[in-house]
């Protein structure tokens, strides 16, 4: 997704790539996106979709409670307006619903228990293959080579699911970190805006079940 992550942050892995929420109104998730497409393991990392945190109660109370803390205005203060909570009390709720109206599947992003991040992704055109991921991370997880980390294995996941196409993120240019987890996991550079750098990464099915 196309971020606008600005300003000079930490060195490592900051805040977004991009995020779900500069989705296309028509943008519709798929079959591959489903929980087993965003639930994956890394060495530190356990990746979940949301969707069974959200159905238990207790499990959304306390997702809604870990994300009121995750989503500072330090991690959202470059991200698009679409993307940006409401800053009024009780406001998750709200921002939660805002995620599945623009068609945007999200997973959490646990260390060590806690809550450190999000991932997003969406087909922006239901009848291709191109799919559009971005992720951010909060303060606390900045620098700590999470995000590196998480888009292997989301990129591995896809693969072994049998994804095959184009997966394309976004950056804003200043926002060297991201462009180097991009880099790093074999993203090329597309031609994009000026206020963002579009990456993009083909997709093949692995041979013989690897």
């Amino acid at each position: 997704m196309g971020s606008r992550v600005g300003d000079p942050l930490p060195p490592g892995d900051t805040t977004p790539v991009g995020t779900a929420d500069d989705t296309p109104s028509g943008a519709k998730s798929r079959g591959i996106l489903s929980a087993n497409a965003l639930t994956f393991a890394t060495a530190r990392l356990r990746v979940s979709h949301w969707q069974a945190d959200l159905a238990n109660p207790a499990a959304r109370a306390r997702l809604e409670a870990e994300l009121d803390k995750l989503l500072t205005p330090a991690v959202m203060a470059h991200l698009p307006p679409s993307v940006q909570r409401q800053g009024s009390p009780g406001d998750i709720p709200i921002w939660i619903a805002a995620r599945h109206d623009h068609g945007a599947e999200v997973a959490t992003v646990v260390a060590d228990n806690t809550l450190v991040g999000l991932v997003f992704a969406f087909f922006p055109d239901p009848d291709a293959e191109d799919l559009h991921i971005g992720y951010l991370f909060g303060e606390a997880a900045w620098g700590q080579g999470f995000a590196t980390e998480m888009v292997a294995g989301l990129l591995h996941n896809l693969q072994q699911l049998g994804h095959c196409g184009t997966v394309h993120a976004g950056v804003d240019p200043k926002n060297t970190a991201s462009v180097r987890v991009l880099e790093k996991a074999g993203f090329k550079r597309t031609a994009g805006q000026t206020d963002v750098l579009k990456f993009a990464k083909e997709l093949t099915t692995p041979s013989h079940g690897v």
